[in-house]
């Protein structure tokens, strides 16, 4: 406190004032950073802002995040592909990956959060939940339930080209969705970047469709929009519930949400085995080996990604990381699976890569202008006036007369 007031006005009453007010104010304390560690000569920015970390910091924890994200989201697709057989069938029960990969998420939930329970008191404070907690979970995990099993409906009344391909409206759904229930506000140029993302998802679904490929009837086309309002109300409905509470763990959230995940996993397991989701029963386990085991530590680690980017990004950008991860993939598949990329492919890379700048930087309004501190309004040294130029009696412009 001293050491700043006498730099500010070396010998002044100002200086005495600044010190008092800080006094007063006294910053919070940083057990990394002391003036006496430092030098007094030197005082970074991030001490004069009460121990706030660089802005950059946060912006690398967060392309790190999304960047994280980005990479599991695009190597879903091979993953599966490795445990397939050359058929192109499966040797296991996919809904017993799925189950157990909502286990092996939920598991790892309730070891965070018991370890902060017993080794930070901060977070054991905030280690609590209602009934109601419970419950409106049920809603997202409910929601991607539904989805899953509709996607076996549908693909019984349409191609699989004409289901990838109008699963692709989900884009414009979560924006709906965002601004209907999330009270989100997109600028012009955001909507635009919206629509050409789905441009860009759409057409490369079409460059890779033949001639009559893209067929349906009429309950498929019923079914699908269910499926649309669901992938993308699933998405919201999560980051709604989680944003509600942004003080609670986000490791507790999961683990309630996981709780109705492997619940409604497991009744989707047992029914796949009596026959009911597919007419024949299915296996339990089926063959269960490395690549399979694999996939279900890729599905959990994958899940966990996904879940901080709903709560700290929004659906919106967990939507255009799942689209930006089709350009990624397609190179993974070159170099892995020598596949090829026609002409007509990249183009529309080049409509997703446009649609990422137009949202993420020409789509943002204006920063406001930086403000600028300036100390007009300090204490002048004046040794016939008070402080600030103040007399005993009165203000500065009427010379103590009131």
């Amino acid at each position: 406190r001293e050491w700043v007031g006498s730099r500010v006005c070396p010998g002044s009453a100002s200086g005495d004032v600044l010190g008092l007010w800080l006094g007063s104010h006294p910053p919070k304390a940083s057990p990394a950073l002391s003036l006496e560690r430092l030098g007094r000569d030197r005082v970074p920015a991030t001490m004069l802002s009460h121990g706030v970390p660089p802005a950059w910091h946060g912006a690398l924890v967060n392309a790190a995040f999304l960047a994280t994200a980005l990479v599991f989201n695009t190597f879903t697709a091979p993953m599966v592909k490795f445990t397939q057989q050359p058929n192109g069938s499966y040797s296991y029960n996919k809904a017993c990956i799925y189950f157990f990969a909502e286990l092996l998420k939920l598991v790892v939930s309730l070891v965070w959060c018991l370890w902060k329970s017993m080794t930070d008191s901060e977070v054991r404070a905030k280690l609590r939940f209602t009934q109601r907690d419970v419950l409106q979970y049920a809603i997202p995990g409910f929601v991607f339930f539904t989805q899953n099993n509709l996607s076996f409906v549908a693909l019984q009344h349409m191609t699989n080209s004409a289901f990838q391909l109008l699963l692709n409206m989900r884009i414009i759904s979560v924006a709906l969705l965002s601004v209907a229930f999330l009270k989100k506000k997109l600028t012009p140029t955001e909507w635009l970047a919206i629509l050409l993302l789905t441009n860009g998802a759409v057409q490369h679904q079409l460059s890779h469709c033949e001639q009559g490929t893209l067929r349906s009837n009429t309950e498929g086309l019923l079914v699908m929009l269910v499926i649309i309002i669901c992938a993308a109300g699933g998405n919201v409905a999560t980051q709604l519930v989680m944003q509600k509470n942004m003080d609670q763990p986000l490791m507790l959230q999961n683990a309630i949400l996981y709780v109705w995940g492997v619940a409604f996993n497991g009744i989707n397991w047992f029914y796949s085995v009596q026959g009911a989701s597919a007419g024949d029963p299915a296996p339990a386990f089926g063959a269960i080996g490395f690549p399979e085991v694999s996939l279900i530590i890729f599905n959990a680690i994958y899940g966990l990604s996904i879940s901080v980017i709903l709560k700290q990004f929004g659906a919106i950008t967990r939507t255009f990381i799942s689209t930006i991860a089709i350009i990624c993939t397609a190179l993974v598949d070159v170099f892995l699976f020598s596949a090829t990329v026609t002409v007509l492919e990249a183009t529309t890379f080049v409509a997703i890569i446009a649609s990422v700048f137009l949202f993420s930087v020409l789509g943002k309004p204006p920063a406001p202008p930086a403000q600028t501190h300036r100390y007009e309004g300090l204490p002048t040294s004046d040794p016939g006036r008070g402080v600030g130029g103040l007399t005993a009696g009165g203000d500065a412009k009427t010379g103590g007369k009131h």
